[in-house]
C-alpha cells in the first residue's frame, strides 16, 4: 500500500491471517473445552480476506444476473443459509478435541447449518463481523483473539 495513513494505520484489518475464535458455551457462557481442559476453537479469515471478497463478487454477479434477466423482484433470501455460506467461505479451521471431525469447508458447512449448533453459527457470524478481531497487531506474532491464543501458535 502506498498511502500513509498515520495513526490509522494501526488499525489496518488482517486480510490474510485467520483470527482464532474461542467457542463459548452458550449455557455456561464460558470456553468449550475439551477433555483434558483445551479451549475449543474455530478460526477464520476477515469478511475483507479474499475469499470474503469472492463472495461478496458471486453474490453481486448473480443479483446482477437476476436484473438483467428481468426478474428485478427481490426475492426472501433465507439468512441462514446466507451465514452457512459466509461461515463455511471463511472458516480455515478449527479444534473440538481430539474425538472430533478434522476441519474440512464440507464440514464446516454442516456444523453451521446444524439447528442444533444454531447458536454457535449466531457467535461466529458476530465475530467475523467484528472487525477488531482481525486488526494487525504491532508486535511479530499473529493477531491474537479475545482468549489471548493465536492461530500460528496453536496446538
Amino acid at each position: 500500500m502506498s498511502l500513509k495513513l498515520g495513526a490509522l494505520a494501526r488499525a489496518e484489518v488482517d486480510v490474510t491471517t485467520p483470527a482464532r475464535m474461542t467457542v463459548i458455551d452458550a449455557d455456561t457462557q464460558r470456553a468449550l473445552t475439551d477433555t483434558k481442559g483445551k479451549e475449543c476453537y474455530i478460526d477464520f479469515l476477515s469478511i475483507d480476506s479474499e475469499a470474503g471478497r469472492k463472495l461478496d463478487r458471486a453474490r453481486s454477479a448473480a443479483a446482477f444476473r437476476k436484473m438483467r434477466s428481468g426478474r428485478n423482484q427481490i426475492e426472501n433470501e433465507d439468512p441462514v443459509e446466507t451465514q452457512v455460506e459466509t461461515l463455511a467461505a471463511l472458516a480455515t479451521g478449527w479444534y473440538f478435541g481430539e474425538d472430533a471431525d478434522v476441519f474440512s469447508p464440507d464440514k464446516a458447512k454442516e456444523l453451521f447449518a446444524t439447528p442444533e449448533y444454531a447458536w454457535l453459527r449466531k457467535q461466529a457470524y458476530v465475530f467475523i463481523h467484528a472487525e477488531a478481531n482481525f486488526i494487525k497487531r504491532s508486535s511479530t506474532t499473529s493477531a491474537s483473539s479475545p482468549s489471548g491464543t493465536s492461530p500460528k501458535t496453536a496446538s
